[in-house]
């Protein structure tokens, strides 16, 4: 089966010269239908902090309880580092409220 409707994912390109080339195709630890991950993206060197709007976890803490879908739309930023030109998932941040 493929990915949950309106989950998203996110792309990263880098460029070598001229040339731009998709370095990793990333998706949160928790996908949920309807998340809309990759919404907003805010990327600085080796560090990507993607959004998810209407992510559903009633965590109220950072790296919180990702299967806890009590709270309809209160959304999530995930943060992926680069290391050796692998991305990988370092966080999942949850406003405290």
């Amino acid at each position: 089966s493929g990915p949950a409707a309106d989950s998203g994912a996110a792309y990263i390109f880098a460029r070598n010269g001229a040339t731009w080339a998709q370095q990793a195709s990333v998706n949160p630890s928790n996908t949920g239908a309807g998340d809309r991950f990759g919404s907003a993206v805010a990327i600085s060197g080796d560090t990507a902090v993607i959004g998810a709007p209407y992510e559903a976890s009633g965590a109220a803490v950072v790296n919180g309880n990702q299967a806890d879908n009590s709270a309809t739309r209160a959304g999530a930023a995930y943060v992926f580092t680069r290391t050796a030109g692998t991305w990988q998932q370092q966080a999942y941040l949850k406003a405290s409220n």
